[in-house]
């Protein structure tokens, strides 16, 4: 996951925790603290993008696999019917 880019002023919300009666340095702390917490735990767009397109791809992927079991599974049954209507045709004549 890449970096998520976040807009926001850790200084103006540092500043409103100590006019709130937080302390200078637990203020900067817990804002520095929050950023790094967005920037290693939100995704991007980007990200999100990315696993779509993998989602789509393996969708693709299961629906080449199903689509091959039912051709499979059109084609025995075909043969099987041939083989039994042929074996009906033999025994009428």
């Amino acid at each position: 996951m890449t970096s998520a880019i976040m807009k926001f002023d850790t200084l103006a919300w540092a500043k409103k925790l100590e006019k709130a009666g937080i302390p200078s340095e637990q203020a900067e702390a817990q804002v520095e603290m929050f950023s790094e917490i967005i920037e290693n735990n939100v995704c991007t767009k980007q990200d999100l993008a990315e696993v779509r397109k993998d989602i789509i791809i393996e969708i693709e992927k299961i629906k080449g696999s199903i689509n091959a079991q039912i051709a499979k599974w059109v084609l025995g049954v075909s043969a099987i019917q041939a083989t039994v209507l042929v074996t009906l045709i033999r025994s009428m004549h």
